[in-house]
């Protein structure tokens, strides 16, 4: 993913929940200092 994303050079990092994916993007983003936008499309509380 690291390699994919110096190739394609975003302007920002999306990621939508929490799971590991989402994690990884974080980290990603972090480590190319690069904007992080976050995002939840599930109201988890209407599950439990």
């Amino acid at each position: 993913m690291l390699k994919a994303l110096m190739e394609f050079q975003p302007d920002v990092i999306h990621i939508t929940g929490l799971n590991d994916v989402s994690i990884v993007g974080a980290y990603l983003a972090w480590k190319l200092q690069m904007p992080l936008l976050g995002s939840w499309h599930t109201n988890v509380h209407e599950f439990a």
